[in-house]
């Protein structure tokens, strides 16, 4: 392909600075699209700010980082030493309780080394995404306009349901100690030198793992957010592609306003658009493909070991972690399939070109663009599945049928030791 894009005997005609959409030395003002994507990206650096992250070239350590880091050892700490007490007591099942806590400190830990090493990326990937809206004006840019809208309505709606989320984890509890007068543990972690026994112990515990949890939310929000607005950014492109293709028809349909050298030179930046976005799903691969697989893997265990606690040990504020998790896979899941139809979107787009008004070799290049993008890379979950709604199916069928297994299996051990 790249071979049809630079092999030319034409000389391209002082037109198409504009259809390459150049910015001049003078910056332009702002345009909509690009006023709106910025606010979302201040929306998700606000998050940021909380816990010391931000998505840019200059960022480094920092104080709150270093809050979010120590919390997040101070609770692995407090994991190893629940864990060294329940087998030291005897109460080995429930262990079960402090592993399926182990999704969430693993996820953290994922989801820090990630924004370590991938920032630099992610802000590239973002201010790609601001020089297209800020590059394309008039009718290409009214049509990206409603797009990063419906785009910043769907952030702060996933935002929502992170808040409504610590609001069910936190209902139990606090509704036992306010109303019922019971000292339930927001999560089933003994911590060194406090007794949770007591009400000061109990106070304090909770006010640890109070602030560990939001810091662990904000983290988890922040992070989920960042890849779904890589995602649906994606729809940017192919939105312009869609357009290109328009523009392009136009010129073939009325030969007399452009020459034939223009048109071929317009169809090979077209192809140049999609050689970027192939490259742009290919680094979305790259920077979240193994945090993907770690995530469902443990996820995955961690929803099992949730509803397992819950049938055994009526550990109720389980429901709210177990419903976290499957939230934030499917969550993944769909932005994989949106992924795969704007994939399937930009083939739809090359097939309904009115290609056969083109020239010969116009057609070629057509034919070979059309080949590319059905070739398009899918995001997978590791080496396991493709990151779709139906492998969230799947593994909400599985998860459903491993808890119901060891159920099964908890109640014979539990008849056999009853008959002995």
């Amino acid at each position: 392909m790249n071979t049809l894009i630079t092999n030319t005997e034409e000389e391209p005609p002082k037109a198409v600075v504009t259809t390459f959409r150049v910015l001049t030395d003078k910056s332009p003002a702002p345009t909509e699209a690009y006023m709106i994507l910025k606010r979302t990206l201040q929306f998700l650096e606000l998050l940021g700010m909380v816990i010391g992250l931000e998505m840019s070239y200059s960022w480094k350590n920092n104080i709150r980082f270093g809050i979010t880091k120590f919390l997040t050892v101070l609770c692995w700490s407090q994991f190893f030493y629940t864990q060294f007490v329940n087998i030291y007591q005897g109460n080995a099942f429930k262990s079960f309780e402090v592993f399926a806590i182990y999704g969430v400190g693993i996820s953290t830990l994922v989801k820090i080394w990630c924004h370590g090493k991938y920032h630099i990326n992610v802000h590239a990937i973002h201010e790609s995404s601001l020089k297209i809206c800020q590059r394309n004006t008039g009718s290409r840019g009214d049509r990206l306009n409603q797009r990063v809208q419906n785009n910043f309505h769907f952030l702060k709606c996933v935002t929502l349901s992170a808040i409504v989320l610590i609001i069910i984890y936190l209902f139990y509890p606090v509704k036992s100690f306010l109303i019922d007068g019971k000292l339930v543990p927001l999560v089933p972690v003994e911590f060194m030198f406090i007794d949770q026994s007591t009400l000061s112990g109990y106070i304090i515990a909770s006010c640890i793992m109070t602030t560990a949890g939001i810091y662990g939310t904000i983290l988890t929000t922040y992070m989920g957010l960042t890849f779904v607005l890589i995602i649906i950014n994606y729809s940017l492109r192919v939105d312009l592609l869609e357009i290109d293709i328009e523009e392009l028809n136009d010129m073939w349909s009325d030969t007399s306003k452009s020459t034939a050298a223009y048109r071929r030179l317009f169809l090979r930046n077209i192809i140049r658009k999609c050689i970027d976005m192939r490259e742009y799903v290919a680094e979305i691969k790259n920077i979240f493909a193994v945090k993907m697989f770690i995530f469902f893997a443990f996820s995955y265990l961690s929803q099992i070991l949730c509803y397992y606690q819950i049938f055994v040990n009526n550990w109720i504020p389980g429901f709210a972690l177990a419903f976290g998790f499957f939230l934030e896979m499917n969550l993944y899941c769909m932005m994989g399939t949106k992924a795969a139809i704007e994939n399937e979107r930009s083939c739809f787009i090359i097939t309904q070109s009115k290609w056969y008004t083109y020239d010969l070799k116009s057609q070629k290049l057509m034919l070979t663009l059309l080949c590319a993008n059905m070739n398009s890379q899918e995001l997978w979950i590791g080496p396991i599945a493709p990151l779709s709604v139906y492998t969230a199916t799947q593994v909400f069928t599985h998860t459903i049928q491993s808890w119901r297994r060891l159920c099964n299996a908890q109640c014979v051990v539990s008849l056999t030791v009853a008959r002995c």
